[in-house]
């Protein structure tokens, strides 16, 4: 074995000497790793602080697994001092990003997808968690926050005020909304796509509360290049059923929130767009003329 990779044999599973018959380096970090007897491993490393969104990784794959997804594995997760890394062993597959299926599939494939995400997320959404939070007063602050920092700002522009103008409008809507256990970062990288079209979801790295509109938010992102996946989503988490008012409404204001944001604060968080998708976005509402965004439409 390579001396490079000499900080496996700190991992228990790895550690018994000739154990390990190949390494293959997928990515900068992550290896995939053959054993002698055959078994193929993925091993993940991190920045060391990580260590503890990893520990609670195992509690939301098992909320997948009783959701009925198959969710990989963890074999092994820990610290590496000498590499100053967190890591996790997992199990290893063939599969594809999101992104990486959807740009070669056709649009009947990539609703269908969507369709059975959406049927997962609504699922995920219904799971009770003995934990919660007041989201009103908690996106209240938030917002205010937002409020605050556009002032101090030097990056206004004239469309941020129609947009302060339609939170202020429907900030209201949050009053009493179901508390869920959230996705907190649906992209098209960390959903990923192996065998006949089956789903993993990679994204959950620690337990979040809140109102499950808000993941939709991460939905018209995507629906900026996959409409058709978006529109499939939307059918499957509504039982193809045709979504209330009150639903957009939540969005587009969630929506609002995110844009300005993401133009004040920049991109120190995982909903973050940049200025295309901010541009996208706002041509999906026209400009928040209008409540439902135009994929959905």
């Amino acid at each position: 074995m390579n001396k490079t990779y000499d900080f496996l044999n700190h991992i228990e599973i790895f550690s018994k000497e000739g154990s390990i018959k190949d390494v293959e380096k997928l990515a900068d970090d992550k290896l995939k790793i053959t054993t002698s007897d055959g078994l193929a491993y993925a091993l993940s490393l991190y920045d060391i602080d990580r260590h503890v969104d990893i520990s609670s990784e195992n509690f939301i794959q098992e909320r997948f697994r009783d959701i009925g997804l198959d969710s990989l594995k963890i074999y092994e997760e820990g610290i590496l001092p000498d590499v100053k890394k967190s890591y996790k062993v997992f199990s290893y597959r063939d599969e594809l990003s999101l992104r990486d299926f959807l740009t070669s599939s056709s649009r009947d494939e990539a609703y269908k997808l969507g369709h059975d995400f959406g049927e997962i997320l609504k699922k995920l959404h219904q799971t009770r968690s003995h934990n919660s939070i007041d989201w009103e007063k908690d996106f209240l602050t938030k917002t205010n926050y937002l409020f605050y920092m556009h002032g101090l700002s030097d990056k206004k522009t004239d469309k941020d005020y129609i947009i302060i103008d339609h939170i202020r409008d429907n900030i209201h809507l949050t009053k009493s909304t179901p508390i869920n256990l959230l996705y907190g970062n649906i992209s098209d990288k960390n959903i990923r796509v192996y065998g006949d079209s089956n789903l993993d979801l990679r994204g959950i790295k620690e337990i979040k509360l809140g109102d499950g509109i808000f993941d939709f938010v991460d939905i018209n992102r995507i629906a900026i290049d996959f409409p058709d996946f978006a529109k499939g989503t939307l059918k499957g988490y509504l039982d193809d059923e045709k979504p209330g008012k009150k639903f957009f409404r939540l969005l587009s204001l969630y929506q609002a929130y995110v844009i300005l944001y993401s133009n004040i604060l920049g991109s120190d968080t995982e909903f973050y767009l940049d200025q295309a998708q901010r541009e996208s976005v706002n041509k999906m509402y026209d400009n928040f003329n209008e409540i439902v965004p135009s994929w959905a439409k």
